[in-house]
């Protein structure tokens, strides 16, 4: 958002110099009043979503529900990995640490990190036919507990044929540690009920304690956590893009704003966007973007 601002204001003072002014500029203490969200719009509308010849693709979002106190979960999460880094242009993983085993204690000398969220728990509740972890979901079409047939049935996702596009578009302000996003989505064909876009954020790499079984000292202390779920936009299931039937190629714009824990590491913060069914919760497209 400063490199907006400072961009603009210098807009204004190139511009001042000359008789024609072609483009809409604002006054610095105009810009300094608007939302966070709103600063953002008007980056965006520096950068087009969907240039002539842009390619859409089908991209996969796996979801994995787990805990810190989850002795199994680890294989799990190992076999999420495997299939991103054999999928890294159209998978997109998610770790929602929830349910009794990802409970905490702050006096502690282990398990004291909180990685539960509102939205992870109403995802565990809503979501989760098994009630345990670890538990998958991809695009929340097949769900379970056998990460063995995370394989096949991600690959039968990723056959899918892309009916939709996703765009995202960051900006931070390190001072205030405000991150504002703004998405634009858009459609190959027409629908006639609206999706849903949710927007989330996750931290990558969080290293800390991590029950596994599978070693003798099952207590492991400097474990990775990859793509932690730490907090939602816009709720759980986020909102209808559209009260209206989707018009093919039009562009559906949206954008929200939320302030960083000083605690999360920026540098490996990341933006999960998806379009989902209201109903069935199906994930139609899935989109993510590192902040810096």
């Amino acid at each position: 958002m400063r490199r907006l601002l400072l961009g603009i204001v210098i807009g204004i003072g190139v511009m001042a110099g000359c008789e024609v002014i072609e483009a809409p500029y604002f006054e610095p203490d105009y810009l300094n009043s608007l939302p966070a969200e709103d600063l953002c719009f008007l980056e965006a509308q520096g950068q087009e979503a969907f240039p002539e010849g842009y390619v859409f693709t089908k991209k996969v979002l796996l979801e994995k529900m787990t805990g810190h106190r989850c002795g199994n979960c680890p294989p799990a999460a190992t076999e999420g990995i495997r299939l991103l880094e054999e999928n890294p242009n159209q998978l997109i993983y998610l770790s929602i640490h929830a349910g009794p085993l990802a409970n905490f204690s702050s006096t502690a000398s282990k398990y004291n990190a909180n990685f539960k969220t509102e939205t992870g728990n109403e995802l565990f509740s809503t979501l989760n036919t098994a009630q345990g972890v670890p538990f998958g979901m991809i695009d929340r079409v097949f769900t379970g507990i056998d990460e063995q047939s995370w394989q096949t049935d991600v690959q039968n996702r990723l056959e899918t044929p892309a009916t939709a596009g996703i765009d995202i578009v960051t900006c931070y302000d390190a001072d205030s540690q405000k991150l504002a996003v703004v998405i634009r989505s858009t459609y190959l064909e027409e629908v006639s009920t609206a999706d849903r876009l949710s927007v989330y954020l996750v931290e990558d790499q969080v290293i800390d304690w991590q029950k596994n079984y599978s070693l003798s000292d099952s207590d492991v202390p400097n474990y990775s956590h990859r793509q932690v779920l730490r907090s939602a936009f816009n709720g759980t299931f986020g909102e209808l893009l559209t009260g209206e039937p989707i018009i093919p190629r039009q562009v559906y714009t949206k954008g929200y704003a939320l302030t960083l824990d000083s605690a999360w590491d920026i540098n490996n913060c990341r933006i999960i966007a998806f379009l989902h069914h209201p109903d069935t919760y199906e994930v139609r497209q899935v989109e993510q973007i590192s902040i810096q």
